[in-house]
């Protein structure tokens, strides 16, 4: 086969401990034909310098620094603008990849004619020692149509909400911009899955997400960030019952009970009182079973009782938890 020039972008914000690694396993690829475009969105570190290091060693990489912090979304934006890939993915600057990361990604897309090729990976300790995979791994090469891959998705099977175990064409990522925004990865692949002709999906193990505190996606509990993700979720049931004729109402409504039972521990303001009540509008407009209804009755005419006794219940067995939901 051809070796198809392939973009990695990499949007980077204070990781001055982990972008080495990361440029070290971009830089140990097996595909040759890379070229990997680090843009820096004004971090505060050391981050920016790590990368100019790392391009002085590789003649493939290029650094570009944003004019202000605009947020990982819209340097990701810029750099696929800035990129010549005919294919392209995404690597978090202190996540790494395996040596077989775009060889992999490639030969799934060219072995289909996919526009977007899908694979997996695990779950890492700081030390990049792997601790749990993301899907149970299958040598299986499955091609889906995008309503199939965007119902994959929503319901968790082989398709997480990552950009970083793809690969897209580009034709697929000039039909939708990127936009920064709390979980931009969910808000954004409903519709790369929606403008592409064929996904391909096979779960061998290329990228590996690193869990570390103070990461975006592992910095405690924020209400107004979790609204958000209702939101997003809300969209996305709408999507799929419009382009997949599918019902997946049961998610947003399981994750705003979550939310109501969560934010009854949090002492009464009027910013939690209005998140509150966002919440209770979005759930009172779906079908619930009996459960359901008794569940969502008690988190919203009784969220001060049900936030003392879940409260109780957390402390005395499940206190990290508790700190967690809690604490400001």
């Amino acid at each position: 086969m051809k070796q198809p020039l392939v973009s990695i972008i990499v949007p980077v914000y204070n990781v001055a401990p982990f972008v080495e690694r990361c440029c070290r396993s971009l830089r140990e690829q097996t595909y040759v034909n890379i070229e990997v475009v680090f843009v820096d969105d004004c971090s505060t570190d050391n981050s920016a310098n790590v990368c100019e290091q790392q391009c002085r060693l590789d003649s493939r990489f290029s650094l570009v620094r944003q004019a202000a912090n605009q947020g990982a979304g819209d340097a990701r934006q810029r750099g696929i603008d800035l990129s010549r890939g005919e294919y392209v993915g995404f690597v978090d600057p202190d996540d790494f990849v395996n040596p077989d990361y775009v060889a992999t990604l490639v030969a799934i897309a060219q072995t289909t004619g996919a526009d977007i090729a899908v694979a997996t990976g695990h779950y890492c300790h700081e030390n990049g020692k792997a601790f749990k995979p993301i899907f149970p791994f299958a040598p299986t090469t499955h091609v889906l149509t995008p309503q199939e891959a965007l119902v994959r998705m929503a319901l968790h099977r082989g398709i997480g909400y990552s950009l970083c175990d793809k690969l897209f064409g580009r034709n697929v990522l000039s039909q939708v911009v990127q936009r920064s925004q709390p979980f931009e990865d969910q808000a954004v692949l409903p519709h790369y899955f929606l403008a592409a002709t064929k996904v391909a999906l096979r779960l061998t193990p290329v990228y590996n997400y690193v869990l570390r505190h103070g990461s975006t996606m592992h910095s405690g509990f924020n209400p107004q960030k979790e609204l958000v993700a209702l939101h997003l979720f809300v969209a996305e049931a709408q999507l799929v019952a419009t382009h997949c004729h599918t019902n997946i109402d049961h998610k947003p409504l399981r994750k705003g009970l979550k939310l109501l039972k969560y934010i009854s521990l949090l002492p009464a303001s009027e910013p939690i009182t209005r998140i509150r009540t966002d919440i209770q509008q979005i759930v009172d407009g779906y079908a619930a079973s009996p459960k359901q209804r008794l569940c969502r009755h008690m988190l919203v005419r009784h969220h001060r009782l049900c936030g003392a006794t879940y409260g109780l219940f957390l402390r005395m067995f499940r206190p990290s938890k508790f700190r967690h939901y809690t604490r400001k």
